[in-house]
C-alpha cells in the first residue's frame, strides 16, 4: 500500500500510518516509533527501534523504500531539470 504525499517527519508518518491502517482489514498494527496515533483504527503496539526488533517492521521498512527509491527513479525521468 502506497500513501501518497510527503511523508518526511515524523507527524507525517504516522498519519501516512493511519491512512494505510483505514483502508485495510488488519486488526492490530505493529508502529515502529514510540506514538500511536489517536485516530488509529485498530488495536496498535509501538516499539522503538522497532525494525531492528520485528521481522514484519523490519521487511515494511525496506519494502517502503525500495518503493521510495523506484518512484524516485521515476519522477527524475519524467522531472530531469530536479536532479531526483
Amino acid at each position: 500500500y502506497i500513501v501518497t504525499g510527503g511523508v518526511g517527519d515524523a507527524d507525517d508518518v504516522a498519519k501516512a500510518t493511519t491512512a494505510a491502517t483505514t483502508e485495510t482489514t488488519s486488526y492490530h498494527a505493529l508502529i515502529d516509533g514510540n506514538k500511536i496515533p489517536k485516530d488509529m483504527p485498530c488495536e496498535a503496539e509501538s516499539m522503538t527501534k522497532g525494525d531492528g526488533r520485528e521481522y514484519s517492521i523490519g521487511a515494511a521498512s525496506i519494502l517502503a523504500k525500495v518503493t521510495r527509491d523506484r518512484l524516485m527513479h521515476e519522477y527524475d525521468k519524467m522531472y530531469p531539470e530536479y536532479n531526483l
